[in-house]
């Protein structure tokens, strides 16, 4: 295979731009100065616009933003965690695609197509096109959403009113077209990253791979695909730190029974947890055909083994002064049947259970200081929803 570099995180007029800045290393991976300056243009813009219009403007009271769980989430600890964990991502993605050679999988005769799939992943992740789209996409989602996550009929600290009597304070011009959109364009860049390599693990299933059913990984040598999760925990974790301030917020207002936020809280880390396995299943049909042609292969070699064996000890066709203590036949025969064993339980999910619990944690624990709260079952789905976007 090729040595090309291919990279789900460098790439794309973003990144150009963090260049340009110098906010990305010699390896073209973020700064934690780049975090640094992210957080205070979404932060910190806000935080500096609030008492500067609470001194000129004393009919404004925007205390209540330093009380708002969810600035702290959307533009200090989300925005952190995607940016800081791109490293992780890199260097998974890049221990992953390694593995796919190191391991003998991708022969001669599909090493092309191998690496026609990687550039179209890059070229993806890289895309101006795209990234134009999310640009458009979360502007609209910002100045849309913007009386109904921010600003109420009562007043906030980002204005008060509805429609067409709404009245933003600066902070709220600042989050409609400066925080919230950098927040959630980069949550569409890692979205789309995670779409991206989605389709490429699907392209490489179709690929003629050289797997074996008795590998030790009871996988087919597909193991090292058990930890590719890991690489999005950053995004898992962001998101669950907005959905448990987002909540929080909601349920100062409307308090409700306290066993249906311990539903919410299952639903989203089982949702979570299905997404994350979700791009390894392009792999269950490849494992379930490697599995039906191991028991196929594997059983007709045990019963000719077998078929050998019966008649060499059990129907007198060895010699008299034979023994069966130390005999080669009675090893091969076991032997046979341990990787007759291993080759015919093969998995067919390539997901490990570390990373089963990483992603679970990682879902799970920012909710855990809301559990003891909850929201109708009615309302779940649209507002999960509606608190991320």
């Amino acid at each position: 295979m090729e040595n090309a570099r291919y990279s789900l995180i460098i790439g794309g007029p973003f990144h150009a731009l963090m260049r340009w800045l110098g906010l990305v290393d010699p390896a073209g991976l973020p700064r934690v100065a780049a975090t640094v300056w992210l957080v205070l243009l979404a932060f910190g813009l806000p935080a500096v616009l609030v008492p500067l219009q609470s001194l000129l403007d004393p009919s404004f009271d925007g205390s209540d933003f330093w009380r708002d769980p969810r600035v702290y989430a959307r533009w200090i600890v989300a925005i952190a965690a995607m940016l800081l964990y791109e490293r992780v991502t890199d260097r998974i993605f890049g221990n992953l695609i390694a593995s796919f050679g190191e391991a003998g999988m991708v022969g001669a005769e599909s090493s092309t197509r191998f690496n026609a799939a990687l550039a179209r992943a890059d070229a993806r992740t890289s895309s101006a096109l795209a990234e134009g789209l999310m640009v458009a996409l979360v502007l609209l989602a910002s100045v849309s959403s913007l009386e109904v996550r921010w600003a109420t009929p009562q007043g906030s600290w980002a204005g008060q009113g509805t429609g067409a009597d709404l009245d933003m304070s600066w902070a709220g011009l600042a989050v409609t077209f400066v925080g919230d959109p950098l927040f959630l364009f980069l949550l569409c860049r890692w979205i789309w990253r995670f779409l991206v390599l989605g389709w490429l693990l699907a392209d490489i299933a179709r690929l003629p791979l050289r797997l074996h059913a008795a590998h030790p990984d009871g996988l087919a040598g597909l193991g090292f695909l058990g930890g590719y999760p890991i690489a999005f925990l950053g995004l898992f974790f962001a998101l669950s730190c907005v959905l448990a301030t987002g909540i929080q917020h909601y349920l100062q207002s409307t308090p409700v029974q306290s066993y249906v936020v311990v539903a919410a809280a299952v639903v989203w880390t089982g949702l979570i947890m299905f997404l994350a396995a979700a791009p390894t299943l392009v792999f269950v049909p490849v494992l379930a055909a490697v599995r039906t042609e191991a028991r196929r292969s594997f059983g007709h070699l045990a019963v000719r083994h077998h078929d050998e064996f019966r008649r060499r000890w059990l129907e007198g066709g060895h010699a008299g002064n034979d023994s069966p203590m130390g005999a080669p036949d009675m090893s091969s025969l076991a032997d046979l049947n341990a990787v007759a064993a291993s080759a015919l339980s093969v998995g067919l999910v390539p997901i490990d259970r570390m990373t089963v619990v990483a992603t679970l944690a990682s879902a799970a624990v920012p909710l855990l200081p809301v559990l003891p709260i909850g929201i109708p079952v009615t309302e779940l789905v649209p507002k999960l929803i509606g608190f991320v976007l």
